[in-house]
């Protein structure tokens, strides 16, 4: 797996061999950059061949899930897609569910935005 950034408006054009996942928005210098882990089709079991549509879509729900502070959805999303893409994204998913548990235990914050401030 790699990681590739985009700045908001730009697109990243690739191969029909890859997938991209988004990850994190980070905010540079007042303008918001997004990580998106790429992986080849050649990095993945065949046995989740069948399956990376779905595995797609709910990596995509769970990302709006976190940006619509809906953390128990987040949380059942990572437990199902932990080991998958042949676990290269586990790392990630780690921290995702640790920052997320952290979240649940606060009460729903209004003014929460969930771009990470580049200090």
């Amino acid at each position: 797996m790699k990681v590739v950034y985009s700045e908001e408006g730009s697109s990243i054009a690739l191969d029909e061999k890859y997938i991209l996942l988004e990850m994190d928005t980070i905010i540079v210098n007042n303008k918001n950059i997004t990580a998106f882990a790429v992986m080849s089709f050649d990095e993945i079991p065949i046995e989740e061949l069948s399956q990376i549509e779905n595995m797609k879509k709910m990596h995509e729900r769970m990302i709006n899930g976190y940006k619509t502070q809906q953390w128990e959805f987040v949380l059942d999303c990572i437990y199902n897609l932990k080991g998958k893409w042949k676990g290269s994204i586990d790392s990630f998913y780690d921290i995702f569910e640790e920052r997320v548990r952290t979240l649940l235990s606060t009460e729903h914050m209004e003014d929460w935005d969930y771009r990470i401030v580049q200090t």
